[in-house]
């Protein structure tokens, strides 16, 4: 395989500064820790933020990506959530609208507190920028072209655990547990119907039910940036569970569905849109 078209600039982490970030990383979240544990819902966030270290890892090496920008992968997936950790602390919620922008925060408290003297100006701006972004509906036009290839490689992988997370907890009957509040019976929201109707996109402002943050999760197809992360997701069967679940009665939705199988069935069209200049 190529090297990736999307290694762009020069960034990355020597082993050495990797390491001091990722034990920065373990005595972070342990601060948060009562009676030395964390409480359910921060565990629950810890471990996720090891396993999507491991994913960007696996795509970064699947992209041919060099030994220091896969550590920086590697490194970006551990920290994307930090700022999960201080907003739990703070408000009790992961709901970003109810409390703070958890990607922000996070960004913020890196720049304050991390170990990143020994980083270059621009591997720091890829590592803040991934973290800061990975929670956005959209990356914008603004993001510096150092920052691009990591932003979208940790949004990738975030959304890959995401995937499992959730569909894990709702095999169990246990979303609940992880969507307080969620309508597990209710009906999809014609607002959000619109807006996958509109433009393949929706936003979280509109779910009320189950049906509805799974409808948004099939939206996630369509910002998936890297041939191997489709691939992945393809192998998993929870679009096949997802469309089962959402798929009866808008016709905005099984075209959605059908898009989305179109997309998942032919990774490598990603590689044609970079080079056609498509996606930013």
């Amino acid at each position: 395989m190529e090297r990736s078209v999307n290694t762009l600039g020069r960034w990355g982490l020597p082993a050495p500064e990797a390491e001091v970030l990722t034990a920065w990383f373990r005595t972070f979240t342990t601060s948060f820790a009562n009676e030395g544990a964390l409480p359910p819902l921060l565990e629950l966030k810890r471990l996720h933020s090891f396993r999507v270290s491991a994913i960007a890892r696996e795509f970064a090496e699947a992209l041919k990506w060099d030994d220091d920008e896969i550590r920086a992968a590697e490194t970006a997936g551990l920290l994307h959530d930090v700022g999960r950790f201080p907003q739990y602390a703070s408000f009790g919620t992961f709901y970003d609208g109810r409390s703070l922008d958890h990607g922000e925060k996070g960004r913020d408290v890196i720049a304050a507190e991390a170990p990143l003297a020994a980083c270059s100006g621009e591997t720091r701006e890829a590592l803040l920028q991934s973290v800061a972004l990975h929670n956005k509906k959209a990356l914008p036009e603004t993001i510096p072209l150092c920052a691009l290839p990591l932003a979208r490689l940790i949004r990738d992988a975030d959304k890959l655990d995401v995937f499992h997370i959730v569909h894990r907890h709702v095999q169990e009957g246990r979303i609940t547990q992880l969507l307080p509040g969620i309508d597990e019976t209710g009906p999809l929201s014609n607002a959000l119907v619109r807006e996958v109707e509109n433009a393949h996109l929706a936003s979280y402002a509109n779910v009320r039910s189950l049906v509805d943050f799974l409808l948004v999760q099939l939206t996630w197809v369509f910002d998936l940036n890297y041939p191997p992360s489709l691939e992945r997701l393809r192998k998993t069967g929870i679009v096949e569970d997802i469309a089962t679940r959402v798929g009866k009665g808008h016709t905005a939705v099984q075209r959605l569905i059908a898009d989305a199988w179109e997309r998942l069935e032919n990774p490598r069209s990603l590689l044609r849109e970079e080079h056609l200049g498509k996606r930013r």
